[in-house]
């Protein structure tokens, strides 16, 4: 029997929405992992996640960025206030095939008990087929019924055989023959033209899914590099699985939607662009907030100002935080704030350094040195030499 919250295929299957079938699944997923390695140690130390048991048995799944992006999918649906955009109902329903599909991977694993495999992998039980048998009707009496006159039928009338041969070669409904024949006409001429209409209404075309396709590609190259770096590991494996997806249509001659897929890559690409520039703009200011920081402690802020200068060591700490997590948007508002309350702190502390009594910018008064006891004045002339 399984346990409470645990729920077998056949029965996750029958749930309507595709969000309650990537919980259920999630759930289920982790349960058989627990089950094949039960020894995993969170890092935290409190319960062990979804992903790290993932990551702990990533070499029994063949495609292990699909089933750590249908986990994404459902933290996302299950904590909607730390998700930064809601996933479609496209990848929602994606996400539950990946999942379906991690699962029957590990299906006939050693380690997973005979019942749990027969409770969790057990066939849908058919409806029971409703008798539409109707009751016995009741033994009513036949009714009598009169007998017919016998009347003499009127007689035919009688036609010649050519005019009835005449009447036979005139259509009977001449409309539809001659809507007919137009509508043939139309098909033998605009046939070919409306058949390629349609197909690339429903199917798109190779030409424009191919510009799409370089554009792409050009993206997963770029993209690729961001594959390492903290916070952009979710973002990387979903654009790569976008990819794979829209390469598939590609091959199946499936423009429309292989055209969608390699917009979402770029779409992905763009986004990668401004995580980027918010995680620039976040370590710059959290660079500059050193200094800022060194001059408020230079000035006494901790004891002059101690509630400014303790929101803004906080706000420090958050941003730095909030930037090591990948929140690159939310260090960046936390380093402003963190930089703003410094600068409102060293305003309030004293100045260190003293100013001179007195008017600011007066002009010092230039004083003559006095002459010396009986010398010349400074400013007499010396009477001119006598020749002899």
């Amino acid at each position: 029997m399984l346990p409470q919250g645990i729920y077998p295929i056949s029965k996750i299957e029958q749930e309507y929405a595709a969000d309650t079938q990537v919980t259920k699944l999630v759930s289920l997923l982790g349960y058989l992992l627990s089950l094949i390695n039960p020894d995993v140690t969170p890092k935290d130390g409190k319960n062990v996640g979804f992903g790290e048991r993932v990551n702990a048995n990533r070499h029994l799944f063949t495609n292990v960025p699909d089933v750590f992006f249908a986990i994404g999918v459902r933290n996302c649906i299950v904590h909607p206030e730390n998700c930064e955009k809601p996933y479609t109902e496209a990848e929602v329903k994606r996400a539950a095939k990946h999942l379906r599909n991690a699962i029957y991977e590990i299906r006939d694993h050693r380690r997973i008990p005979a019942d749990v495999k027969r409770d969790v992998f057990q066939p849908a039980a058919p409806s029971a087929a409703r008798n539409y048998q109707k009751g016995p009707s009741p033994n009513f009496p036949p009714k009598k019924r009169a007998k017919p006159l016998k009347v003499r039928p009127q007689p035919k009338p009688v036609l010649a055989r050519p005019a009835r041969w005449l009447l036979s070669l005139r259509p009977r409904r001449p409309g539809r023959w001659v809507a007919a024949l137009v509508v043939g006409a139309l098909l033998s001429v605009y046939g070919k033209t409306i058949w390629q209409f349609g197909q690339e209404k429903f199917f798109g075309t190779r030409p424009d899914a191919t510009i799409r396709r370089k554009e792409a590609d050009a993206a997963i190259k770029r993209i690729q590099q961001f594959d390492k770096r903290q916070g952009f590991a979710a973002k990387v494996a979903e654009a790569q699985a976008s990819w794979r997806e829209a390469e598939i249509a590609f091959q199946q001659q499936r423009f429309k939607d292989a055209e969608q897929g390699y917009r979402r890559v770029s779409q992905i690409w763009d986004e990668l662009v401004v995580r980027q520039n918010d995680r620039n703009e976040a370590q710059k200011l959290l660079a500059e907030i050193q200094n800022d920081r060194a001059g408020a402690r230079n000035a006494q802020a901790p004891q002059v100002a101690s509630q400014p200068w303790r929101e803004a060591e906080q706000a420090r700490l958050a941003a730095r935080t909030a930037l090591t997590n990948g929140n690159f948007a939310e260090a960046k508002q936390l380093a402003l704030k963190a930089k703003q309350k410094y600068e409102e702190a060293t305003g309030l502390a004293p100045s260190s350094t003293p100013t001179p009594e007195g008017a600011i910018g007066a002009p010092t008064p230039h004083l003559e040195p006095r002459p010396a006891p009986g010398g010349p004045p400074t400013t007499a002339e010396r009477p001119p030499l006598k020749r002899r």
